[in-house]
């Protein structure tokens, strides 16, 4: 499934057929190539995440038209192909091999590991909401159509917040690897959703029982102290610490597939 065909009309109305790549594959190929790659054995990389991400994407028909410019770092263009999809990649604490992973909404909130004061919690020492007075209401999604060698725009909106500001706040995000509108409308609503709600931001102490979280896992955070909070957080940085300490720094974020969309876009 490294290939992903996407269907297009032309301006007669005819099918076209776009052969996109697969991330997954893309990013796997930037891991081990020896010629113009990392290098890396492929014994260094898990397979099985690597598999479950690429039918995932290839599921979602998410193919992407990108190539690597010299100039650019590797990572970097790699990190490029993590922003296009949603996804992070990182070495397993419990395997010690490459890992990749999908920010998605494919958990059970009920069945996430639950962080309280008995349960490893030692802190919170910074909370906030992201949002202001001129919250993001519009995002514009660039992405470049192969066919026409053309770059072209797609734009989503919150209805609601642009009534309630008085005003559009737009952001735009560049997606040159996306190939067809239908995938920069998909991507633009995903990135809508990011930016609009307010989401509550967490710095979070957990002592050593929280050593198996990752970056893009889910937990339940609870804190009697703070409301009786009991919220769904997604992980992005993870400091382990040190062993004299024992203490894990996690800085995570309300995590956007638990928080309902109060405005169609």
């Amino acid at each position: 499934k490294a290939q992903i065909d996407l269907i297009v009309k032309d301006k007669n109305g005819n099918d076209l057929t776009i052969e996109a790549m697969n991330p997954a594959h893309m990013i796997y190929q930037c891991c081990v190539d020896r010629s113009w790659g990392r290098g890396m054995p492929r014994s260094y990389i898990d397979d099985t995440a690597f598999r479950k991400v690429a039918d995932t994407l290839f599921d979602e028909k998410f193919g992407l038209c990108l190539g690597w410019k010299r100039q650019d770092t590797l990572d970097s263009f790699v990190q490029t192909i993590l922003d296009h999809i949603g996804g992070v990649m990182y070495v397993d604490k419990s395997t010690g091999k490459m890992t990749l992973k999908l920010i998605r909404q494919d958990y059970i909130r009920e069945n996430l590991p639950i962080f309280d004061m008995d349960s490893g919690l030692l802190s919170i020492e910074e909370s906030s909401v992201s949002a202001g007075a001129e919250t993001v209401n519009e995002v514009v999604v660039n992405w470049h159509d192969p066919i026409s060698n053309q770059d072209s725009a797609v734009r989503e909106q919150n209805l609601a917040g642009i009534q309630t500001s008085g005003a559009t706040f737009s952001k735009t995000n560049d997606y040159p690897g996306i190939p067809t509108p239908e995938l920069a409308g998909r991507v633009a609503k995903r990135d809508l959703i990011y930016s609009t709600l307010p989401l509550r931001q967490f710095l979070i102490y957990c002592d050593r029982r929280a050593w198996k979280i990752q970056p893009g896992d889910v937990l339940r955070l609870q804190d009697p102290t703070r409301g009786q909070i009991d919220i769904a957080v997604r992980v992005g940085i993870v400091n382990d610490g040190t062993l004299l300490d024992g203490k894990i720094k996690i800085a995570a974020i309300e995590d956007v597939f638990t928080m309902p969309l109060n405005a169609t876009a």
